[in-house]
């Protein structure tokens, strides 16, 4: 069973990968491509068998691991020798904490480049995304250029909504399906990568470092700072520095057109009716980046013939790093085999 054979190599501490006795080391190279107007590479791994293969696309999302990280690589290469071609593109951008619409362009220009590559079967695509990677890649995947083409999304620890999600990380709290708010505390790089984000309307290179200090460092504004600050800067300082989600509230309805505009551009909730592509989704319940309830929501508004969805107790985001006594463990790997399991079939 391919999810099986694939384990060893989600954990980095697994005394055997099995499938590095049986199977031949896969290529390694750069891949060049381009969206049109930029021009992109990604690692690209194959297998070293004959034939046509499926493949998958990753995406890691900002402030991602090096290329040449152990976990991705070792990650990267277990697929590869269990038959798929994959692809993982490199993003500038994203390795400098900006989340922008134009990263569905150069998303839909990988899976464009893959599918064409001679040993791969075009049917036969996949898109794997962790933290906001898999957001943008299902922006990417409801475009109407490779929709037809996308067998399947595996959504790992993104978020549904970027509006919400900026509510959830401003407020420290979330709201359950019932209506329960529950407190919520996100990590430090959490908000430091969220604040990074909504800064990017911001002109003025001395406003930007003002309340990114602020908001990262603790350093607090005098009242004379804040007011020198431009409109748009002072609104991220506030939302950031609220202490009620009621501030919150009232703050992100006062944001400007285009502001809003960037943000549903940048959520799998303004396109999920075009998405053609079936989803397995899965959250860590004590997520700290991303609130599970985004991917409950997400799930809620899929047709449930199109969607699967596992909770896990068992990852620091999407990190496999979280310490658990034997039977807990077991259980949760158990989760992990059969989620693996049946979004890889997709692709059989």
């Amino acid at each position: 069973m391919r999810a099986v054979s694939l384990v060893p190599y989600v954990f980095p501490d697994a005394p055997v990968r099995p499938l590095d006795w049986v199977t031949p080391t896969p290529s390694e190279q750069v891949a060049r491509y381009t969206d049109g107007t930029r021009d992109l590479d990604a690692d690209l791994y194959r297998p070293l068998t004959g034939g046509t293969h499926p493949a998958l696309v990753l995406s890691l999302g900002v402030h991602p691991v090096a290329r040449d990280d152990p976990a991705l690589v070792r990650l990267a290469a277990g697929l590869s020798r269990d038959g798929f071609v994959v692809l993982i593109p490199d993003s500038p951008d994203l390795r400098n904490d900006r989340l922008l619409p134009t990263e569905r362009d150069a998303f839909v220009a990988a899976v464009e480049y893959v599918r064409g590559l001679p040993e791969v079967d075009p049917r036969r695509v996949g898109l794997i995304g962790f933290s906001a990677g898999a957001s943008l890649l299902t922006v990417a995947a409801a475009d109407a250029r490779v929709r037809d083409d996308i067998r399947m999304v595996n959504f790992f620890g993104g978020y549904f909504d970027g509006t919400a999600l900026l509510r959830e990380v401003a407020s420290r709290q979330i709201v359950l399906e019932d209506g329960t708010v529950v407190p919520w505390e996100p990590a430090p790089l959490a908000r430091q990568i969220f604040a990074a984000v909504m800064l990017e309307a911001v002109d003025s290179p001395a406003d930007r470092a003002l309340v990114s200090r602020a908001i990262v460092d603790g350093v607090a504004l005098s009242a004379g700072e804040r007011d020198a600050l431009g409109p748009r800067a002072r609104l991220v300082h506030d939302l950031f520095t609220a202490t009620t989600a009621a501030e919150v509230d009232s703050l992100i309805a006062t944001l400007p057109d285009d502001l809003r505009q960037r943000l549903r551009e940048i959520s799998p909730s303004t396109y999920v009716g075009d998405l053609h592509a079936k989803l397995f989704v899965m959250h860590d319940v004590d997520d700290s980046f991303v609130p599970y309830v985004e991917s409950r929501r997400f799930v809620a508004a899929l047709p449930p013939a199109q969607r699967m969805y596992t909770e896990f107790s068992i990852f620091a985001h999407v990190q496999p790093t979280r310490s658990l006594d034997v039977f807990a463990f077991i259980g949760e790997v158990s989760k992990l085999v059969r989620h693996m399991y049946l979004a890889l079939y997709e692709l059989t």
